[in-house]
């Protein structure tokens, strides 16, 4: 039954995982300096060079996935969305804001707007990009695709969105499954699409397991923020004036303090958010079917969210010089625990007749979303 965990010593592994960190190193290194040296420009190049290895070094029933995209696609794709978008959407009215007399209410309602269309654009721009990684991914000679409008994907993901934050988070396991099952069935390998069979309704126990995560992080956090600043308080507690030594001396600790109530409190909320989000790969994975394959997340929750805590924690410290480890991790970990049951025959799957976008992932870019 689609969503139930399927039995792992009857899978076995769809991928297999080829990557050096000393490659990975060398590209990525090699990449940050030519980026800094021609202040951005090479990015493009970058990004390219790095999705052909990345690509290259995984092997799916004995042979390896091929990128075959190219850097001028994305140069072309990211200066067309500049030229007809960014500039006179976003910059040009920021521009005459700041330059014409205006009132601040009238400032404010340029600025809301400006996030409004930024935040109907993001999804946009994610699928769009989906569309021509896909599109450029070939295996046996075989490439993906993505049908489905991107002005449909944006338009859906702004209104669950704004149900989301109506319903107070409730609306949640609904949006997420909607959005998944419309990438799913617009996602194609060869002539063949993929289908989810995912029911939202079956992701509410998780969510209200996270609500109660939520609720008991915030009272460790209160709890460390009580201990830590009591020393500050004490002397009104006792019904006394503090001297100005003292204040000043309370000051100087709870400056250190706060920083690390601040700390503690990012990274706890992140867990009750990883933790939904293991519940929900897991299912999806599950629920997920291909030429007959079925297919299963072989991974714990908190296995999970220690996977992705310290891999956010890896990239956000080094400042994202520990990126190649990162990769690799998430290439391995997969590699490990994604897994398969059933067979399909090749001869069902021909190449596929779908279009292919000309230019690169142009939003993405200029946003600056989707990684790598």
């Amino acid at each position: 039954m689609p969503g139930d965990i399927a039995q792992t010593d009857a899978y076995k592994p769809l991928m297999k995982s080829h990557y050096e960190l000393g490659e990975l190193f060398k590209i990525h290194l090699t990449n940050l300096l030519f980026t800094a040296l021609t202040l951005g420009i090479y990015r493009f190049w970058a990004k390219t060079r790095i999705r052909r290895y990345l690509w290259s070094h995984v092997e799916i029933e004995g042979d390896r996935l091929e990128y075959t995209g190219t850097a001028k696609e994305l140069l072309f794709g990211f200066l067309i969305i500049v030229a007809v978008l960014i500039i006179p959407v976003l910059i040009v009215p920021e521009i005459i804001s700041l330059a014409a007399v205006l009132s601040p209410e009238t400032q404010s309602a340029v600025a809301g707007v400006q996030g409004l269309i930024i935040f109907f654009l993001i999804p946009i721009a994610i699928f769009r990009a989906r569309r021509y990684r896909l599109t450029r991914t070939r295996w046996r000679g075989i490439r993906g695709g993505q049908t489905g409008s991107s002005l449909v994907y944006g338009a859906t993901s702004f209104f669950w969105s704004i149900l989301n934050v109506v319903t107070l988070g409730l609306a949640i396991p609904y949006t997420r499954t909607h959005l998944a099952r419309y990438r799913t069935k617009h996602t194609w390998f060869g002539n063949r699409s993929m289908v989810l069979d995912a029911k939202g309704r079956r992701l509410y126990p998780a969510l209200f397991v996270s609500f109660l995560l939520y609720f008991a992080v915030l009272a460790v956090i209160l709890m460390l923020a009580a201990a830590l600043f009591f020393p500050v308080f004490q002397p009104m507690f006792e019904g006394r004036t503090p001297s100005p030594q003292e204040i000043i001396l309370s000051l100087e600790t709870s400056s250190v303090q706060l920083i690390v109530v601040l700390v503690s409190a990012a990274v706890l909320f992140t867990l009750p958010t990883l933790w939904y989000a293991a519940t929900e790969v897991r299912y999806f994975a599950s629920c997920l079917n291909f030429m007959n394959l079925e297919f299963e997340l072989d991974t714990g929750r908190w296995r999970y969210v220690w996977f992705i805590w310290t891999n956010q924690l890896m990239a956000l410290l080094s400042l994202g010089l520990l990126l190649p480890v990162v990769y690799k991790r998430y290439v391995d970990f997969y590699a490990e625990r994604f897994r398969y049951a059933g067979s399909f025959s090749e001869r069902d799957l021909s190449q596929s007749e779908l279009g292919a976008p000309e230019r690169g992932e142009g939003l993405a870019d200029a946003f600056d979303i989707g990684g790598i």
